[in-house]
């Protein structure tokens, strides 16, 4: 079942990572690691996902996206955290979990990623709507 929220707001999979894979089963293991964001993707499983070994996996995958599995399944679990968190008022334990982070690891990495708390990140996204919001309201209230 499709996620609206990744579906919404789902940037193509070289945004997120800053990489193009050339391979296209590196490309079919990237597409199915953020389908999977929740789960422990390990590198035999998704190494068989595209008809690689592990080791030919881990391999290919570096020499073609330049980063290690590890980094790119990261960025793709903020990204996916950070639609979450600056459009649904899911909970942030919940949002861990959806991406398959402890609620600990997930507070550390996310600041690392993006300089500031998912809390933070929330209360500047709800803050800039809320502007938006009351300058569409006062435009609106000006034309009539």
């Amino acid at each position: 079942m499709a996620d609206p929220v990744i579906g919404a707001h789902q940037r193509s999979l070289s945004d997120v990572l800053r990489i193009t894979p050339l391979d296209s089963r590196i490309a079919a293991s990237l597409a199915f690691m953020q389908a999977n964001l929740g789960r422990t993707l390990s590198m035999r499983e998704l190494g068989r996902t595209c008809g690689l070994s592990e080791s030919r996996f881990r391999h290919l995958f570096r020499l073609d996206t330049g980063t290690p599995r590890k980094t790119a399944l990261t960025r793709l679990r903020i990204q996916y955290a950070e639609a979450l968190l600056t459009t649904t008022d899911t909970h942030t334990k919940e949002i861990a979990a959806r991406v398959g982070l402890p609620m600990s690891t997930f507070m550390r990495v996310f600041k690392v990623h993006r300089g500031t708390t998912p809390a933070k990140r929330r209360l500047r996204s709800t803050s800039l709507r809320s502007a938006v919001d009351s300058k569409t309201q006062i435009a609106d209230s000006e034309t009539f």
